[in-house]
């Protein structure tokens, strides 16, 4: 082997250790992201989220103040737990319209394969309004 002659790494590490850095922090990265999102998919898919979006985008003192259409942020926080035909879930997140944004409370309770809502509002985010959502149809919902 010739003196001058170099190994791969030695020619190739300007390329490959910054590589290697930045695969060492993008894929724990990539990975958090992907259950980041499994996470909200999932929270996106229960019916408590489902029937305070709709209740929301239909409920015309909440469209008057924020504009139609109603546009459902990508946050959502809170908890749920569904175990078969009980469970609960309380849930935040935010929705925005051309006039405005709210957050969305809900809080509702599972038994034997019915939702029931305590709690169904809206609240502005930068003014002193609250509206309770709750109407007599969006209490209890179908399965």
């Amino acid at each position: 082997m010739n003196a001058t002659q170099q190994n791969w790494f030695s020619r190739n590490w300007k390329w490959f250790v910054p590589s290697l850095v930045g695969s060492c922090i993008a894929v724990p990265v990539g990975i958090v992201a992907l259950v980041v999102l499994l996470v909200f998919s999932v929270i996106k898919n229960l019916t408590p989220y489902k029937v305070a979006l709709r209740e929301a985008s239909t409920d015309q003192r909440l469209v008057r103040l924020i504009g139609e259409p109603v546009h459902p942020g990508w946050w959502v926080t809170g908890s749920s737990e569904v175990s078969g035909p009980s469970g609960s879930a309380s849930l935040m997140f935010p929705v925005s319209g051309p006039l405005g944004k709210a957050n969305i409370f809900v809080e509702a309770s599972k038994a034997a394969g019915v939702w029931s809502y305590r709690v169904l509002s809206a609240e502005s985010e930068n003014t002193d309004w609250r509206l309770n959502l709750l109407s007599v149809d969006s209490k209890q919902v179908e399965k």
